[in-house]
């Protein structure tokens, strides 16, 4: 287990570097002056003059290669650099949007568990019956829905015509809600279809049989047998959500105000703050190789029969 970690980290770092790399050409490439742009934003007059100093300020006339490792040299000491925007620290920037991302990311995965896990194991004991269908049909509706689509009902219906949930998303419990709501939906439906499956595959495998012709309680054998040897397929599923939340909640959050990363990265690109860019996508490579590695672990933890050591 030990070497394994120790071998995912060492990836960790080449991943890193390969992102970083081939976002910061993206950014070096894109169209508009970050510079023109940032005296635009100050009400400043633009002439050549001053779009001049400005660029020499940034540093936006040094090659590609001196740009790219003077910031690799700053990421390397801690410093994710400084925003063309606003002069303030991306890190500052990132750790504030993450504090409101993360609660809806989490909050999201919740509602979503606690909705099609029972779901989906119940689809799968009773398949083919008036429930599955039901439960089918809840889940192709909700993958066929795309999630702005999803944030645009709960609006109307729960803001506009009920009252119930402000429309312009604030840091409370009531502003969090429908923002979670929108990407909990067409996420479950998601789940539903692959629990569903995973069960449905263990309640096919011989000892299922075995253990219904020794009398085995049918409770024991859902959820002391299937659920178990199922988790370690619905931990992945779970795991891997979590980096997708944090990363893809972009239109949500710009579609409710919410002040997190989507929302962060969306307004950085519009105003060509490229540092601040660079910071969100290095750090969600960083969560998402995270996330991966302790879905790992559990796997360990769950089933200790997978030697990671024998898989390379």
């Amino acid at each position: 287990m030990g070497k394994f970690i120790g071998k995912r980290l060492l990836q960790l770092i080449f991943v890193l570097f390969a992102v970083s790399i081939m976002t910061f050409a993206l950014m070096y490439i894109a169209p508009g002056d970050p510079a023109e742009r940032k005296l635009t934003l100050r009400g400043e007059p633009i002439n050549a003059e001053t779009l001049e100093a400005e660029r020499e300020k940034m540093g936006l006339n040094e090659p590609f290669a001196v740009r790219y490792f003077s910031w690799l040299g700053g990421v390397c000491k801690g410093d994710l650099g400084t925003s063309y925007a606003d002069d303030t620290s991306v890190a500052g920037k990132i750790g504030k949007g993450l504090s409101y991302t993360l609660p809806l990311a989490l909050s999201s995965l919740a509602v979503a568990l606690a909705i099609s896990l029972p779901l989906g194991i119940l689809a799968a004991v009773y398949r083919n019956s008036v429930l599955d269908v039901i439960v089918q049909i809840f889940s192709f509706i909700g993958c066929a829905l795309p999630n702005f689509l999803i944030a645009t009902l709960l609006i109307y219906f729960l803001c506009i015509k009920q009252n119930l949930f402000p429309v312009i998303a604030d840091n409370s419990f009531q502003g969090l809600v429908l923002p979670a709501l929108s990407l909990a939906i067409p996420m479950c439906a998601r789940f539903i279809k692959q629990f569903r499956s995973e069960v449905i595959e263990q309640l096919d495998k011989s000892y299922i049989t075995g253990l219904r012709t020794r009398g085995v309680k049918e409770n024991k054998v859902v959820f002391g047998n299937v659920l178990h040897n199922s988790s370690p397929a619905m931990i992945t599923i779970a795991g891997l959500s979590i980096g997708t939340l944090m990363g893809g909640s972009v239109v949500i959050e710009n579609i409710f105000r919410w002040p997190g990363i989507g929302k962060l990265v969306m307004d950085s690109i519009t105003a060509r703050d490229y540092p601040v860019v660079l910071g969100v996508v290095l750090v969600m490579a960083v969560v998402y190789v995270f996330i991966n590695l302790v879905t790992d672990i559990l796997y360990r933890v769950i089933d200790p029969r997978i030697d990671y050591g024998k898989q390379g």
